[in-house]
């Protein structure tokens, strides 16, 4: 297939690069599956989710939490676990909506 340049009109794009899940354990310095409260973005718009477990009210064994903190890139850019790509703006806009 030859490469070609098409000009449309369209209303909207959407971005969907897609993506694998990261194995949280890895990373043992950041206490997943050890320390409580540790969770992955999925397992954190779960809770967050009005369909979640809590009904969207973030809680961690029945406790309402009144502040949290997100850590991004966690896995990428890291030699060590081959992950040498940085999945730019699209990760570091979900991960602001998240904290809103």
């Amino acid at each position: 297939m030859k490469d070609e340049i098409v000009d449309l009109d369209v209303d909207s794009i959407v971005l969907a690069p897609g993506f694998d899940l990261y194995d949280p354990t890895e990373k043992r310095e950041y206490g997943y599956g050890t320390l409580e409260g540790v969770m992955t973005g999925i397992e954190f718009e779960r809770i967050c989710s009005v369909t979640g477990p809590t009904g969207g009210d973030i809680q961690l064994k029945e406790r309402h939490q009144n502040g949290f903190s997100l850590f991004q890139c966690v896995g990428s850019r890291d030699r060590q676990s081959g992950a040498r790509y940085c999945s730019r703006s699209a990760a570091c806009i979900r991960q602001n909506m998240r904290a809103l």
